[in-house]
């Protein structure tokens, strides 16, 4: 007789759920999705976003279509429906990010808008696919630039038109001129713009930001002062909807951006579905944040929102939007700046800045800029004693540099203008990895112009041996003294300099506004430009020419080969000499003017 089997009834219950779990394991990992693959025209879903405060909404949206630039790259086009698009005006700037569900499965977050689209049309924006939003939780890039073009299988009406094609611009006054064309079958959008806001800035100091952030296609906004930490107002726990604050400089000074939570899992979070700054792996704040009210324009409403507290941090910037997590917060690098003007006022700033060459050499000189602007209340002309201390794990000890600066329009942004170098040496110097920890910028402004002039400059004799000495006098004139002084110096010329023409040129060792060009010119050019090696054998030689070399102050006399010489020459010394003929005088003042003299060397 065969016994029957008689299985407890809780085991069966466990056996069924087993077989009705996704493959891959007893536990979906992390919240419901849903993949492009399944995502249909006419799909009804919801969107989520904070209107005003802190309380996430939801509100209808539909799918118009799905979007396909190859590779793998795809974007949804969506319309919000709804009474509190009626609240919103449209698609609103700050509501990147905000993620969409279609029967409580998240399908992506909104991350561009069709540009200069009005009336009833003015709902329509394109969502970032949520499976290419994950790969930047798993390292992956998603790509690091946008497609240009995206191709729908089936004509979408949108605008009174059959769209096609969808052209992703830079900008949206980019995409407003290509909509205004109206090409037929084409539309264009543009990241659904989050305002990068700068606050705790002077006029001028964010009139240099602004010229410093257009390489990475960002045109900052002015905001209001929150203050050291971020505002205060009730806070609660970040999800998909939350508004959050993405901060690149934090304290008295500050620039970041309002934008939305679009997925969540654990402590692992994903936001505002396209790129901030596109700067691919790096370490950014993440906060809570407080929307006042939806601001109507002419153009598109935004968000008026207000940064909190930290909360964690963001290890991604790409074009698929940041991914970090919640709970670990990011490494700054701490800038400490002190200003003393004339009339005895002293003002101190400080603020912890991004970890990042390319990012901090933008916003370190913005802050003393900010500082000086500040504590002279309007910083036109003036003469800056400028000492720079920096810190950081693997140096010998600190380092420091002083230097003095002019400028007859803007000394704030001029007294800065060391400071990007000194921004590439702690962060990628190319001798040693070294760890910055933070940087001390004390200053001493006054409204005098403490300059000379170099006059005149005359040689003992036009010909002179290698291995012997130019012998000049030099005749400066400092600023409204009648009195020139006058001093004769003496050039070594190396034994092994090339015989023949040669230049003894005189000038400033620092760059002292030689190439007249505006100073704010002058720090985009330097910011922007690959970083140069220094002159140097080994790191101890770097330190001394970080600390002493290139000073406004330094009278510079250099004796420079002239030409070269012709094919076939057998002239030992041009082939054999490895420096020039140089000397550095120390002044009491910034060096403007130059002088060349002709030579010959026998």
């Amino acid at each position: 007789m065969r016994r029957r089997l008689h299985w407890p009834a809780g085991f069966l219950l466990l056996v069924t759920a087993i077989l009705l779990l996704p493959p891959g394991g007893l536990a979906q990992e992390g919240p419901l999705t849903m993949p492009l693959a399944q995502v249909r025209v006419g799909m009804k879903g919801v969107g989520r976003t904070v209107i005003q405060g802190i309380r996430v909404e939801d509100y209808p949206v539909e799918i118009l279509g799905v979007l396909d630039a190859g590779g793998g790259r795809q974007l949804i086009m969506f319309r919000i429906t709804g009474p509190v698009l009626e609240r919103l005006g449209g698609t609103a700037q700050g509501m990147s990010g905000s993620p969409l569900y279609v029967n409580g499965r998240i399908i992506g977050a909104h991350g561009f808008s069709l540009g200069n689209f009005r009336g009833p049309d003015a709902n329509v924006g394109l969502a970032t696919p949520i499976e290419e939003m994950l790969k930047l939780l798993e390292g992956g890039t998603a790509g690091d630039v946008h497609p240009r073009v995206y191709v729908s299988r089936q004509p979408i009406r949108v605008n009174g038109r059959a769209i096609t094609r969808v052209v992703i611009a830079d900008s949206t006054a980019q995409a407003e001129a290509i909509n205004a064309a109206g090409p037929p079958g084409v539309a264009a959008a543009s990241p659904a713009a989050v305002p990068l806001t700068a606050w705790g800035l002077g006029p001028r100091a964010f009139e240099l930001l602004t010229h410093l952030m257009a390489r990475h296609n960002v045109i900052p906004v002015q905001g209001p002062t929150t203050g050291r930490g971020g505002a205060r107002f009730p806070e609660a726990p970040l999800e998909p909807g939350s508004a959050i604050g993405v901060e690149v400089v934090r304290g008295d000074v500050g620039f970041g951006a309002v934008g939305t939570l679009s997925y969540r899992h654990g402590n692992k979070i994903l936001a505002f579905a396209h790129p901030m700054l596109n700067a691919g792996a790096a370490e950014y704040a993440l906060t809570n944040a407080y929307v006042h009210t939806i601001i109507r324009s002419t153009q598109h409403p935004f968000k008026l929102g207000e940064i909190g507290s930290m909360v964690g941090r963001v290890t991604m910037d790409r074009s698929a939007g940041l991914g970090g997590e919640i709970g670990r917060l990011p490494r700054f690098f701490n800038v400490r700046v002190t200003v003393r003007t004339a009339d005895n006022k002293t003002l101190r700033m400080g603020a912890q800045v991004v970890r990042r060459r390319d990012l901090a050499s933008n916003f370190v000189p913005v802050i003393l800029a900010s500082a000086i602007e500040q504590a002279m209340d309007e910083a036109g002309e003036g003469t800056a004693r400028v000492k720079i201390t920096m810190r950081a794990r693997g140096l010998p000890r600190n380092l420091v540099r002083e230097n003095v600066f002019y400028s007859g329009r803007n000394i704030a942004a001029a007294a800065a203008l060391d400071l990007p170098e000194a921004v590439q040496f702690a962060f990628n110097n190319e001798f040693r990895t070294v760890d910055p920890m933070d940087m001390a910028v004390e200053v001493e402004v006054d409204r005098r112009r403490r300059t000379a002039t170099i006059m005149d400059a005359q040689v003992a004799a036009r010909e002179v041996r290698a291995g012997g000495i130019v012998r000049v006098r030099i005749r400066v004139r400092p600023f409204q003294q009648a009195e020139q002084i006058s001093r004769i110096i003496e050039v070594p010329v190396p034994r092994n300099f090339p015989t023949g023409p040669a230049v003894l040129v005189i000038r400033s060792a620092g760059a002292s506004g030689a190439d007249g060009l505006p100073v704010e010119e002058r720090f985009k050019m330097m910011v922007a430009q690959e970083p140069r090696p220094l002159p140097a054998e080994d790191f101890a030689q770097a330190i001394e020419l970080f600390e002493s070399a290139g000073k406004n102050t330094d009278l510079l006399l250099q004796v420079v080969p002239f030409g070269f010489p012709q094919l076939g020459s057998t002239d030992a010394n041009f082939l054999n000499f490895d420096a020039f003929a140089m000397r550095t005088i120390p002044t009491d003042w910034v060096i403007l003017g130059s002088f060349q003299i002709p030579l010959i060397i026998r």
